[in-house]
């Protein structure tokens, strides 16, 4: 719960102190080379590392996504860390996903 609480409060602008030290943040932040297939949506809280793939019509909520994670189509992923090269193939909650 802290590892994405720090990550929401990262990317709701609540550090100033540390913006010197990281790029202008977005929510969702999008890693280079990852994808979002049609109709996916992002509730808040999204931070998507590098060579991610979301699956069409998927909703992701305060989600944290390491690099190369690949989330299946249609699901609902919600208050999650998913760990490097993890499939995700069934909606989740409150979970790591390894």
């Amino acid at each position: 719960e802290a590892y994405l609480a720090a990550h929401r409060r990262l990317l709701a602008g609540g550090c100033p102190g540390l913006a010197g030290y990281f790029p202008r943040v977005t929510d969702p932040l999008v890693g280079e080379g990852t994808i979002l297939e049609e109709g996916v949506t992002c509730a808040g809280g999204v931070c998507l590392g590098r060579e991610v793939r979301v699956g069409r019509g998927t909703r992701l909520q305060n989600v944290v996504a390491w690099d190369g994670a690949r989330i299946g189509p249609g699901l609902v992923v919600e208050n999650c860390i998913i760990g490097p090269g993890a499939r995700v193939t069934v909606s989740a909650r409150d979970m790591v996903l390894v």
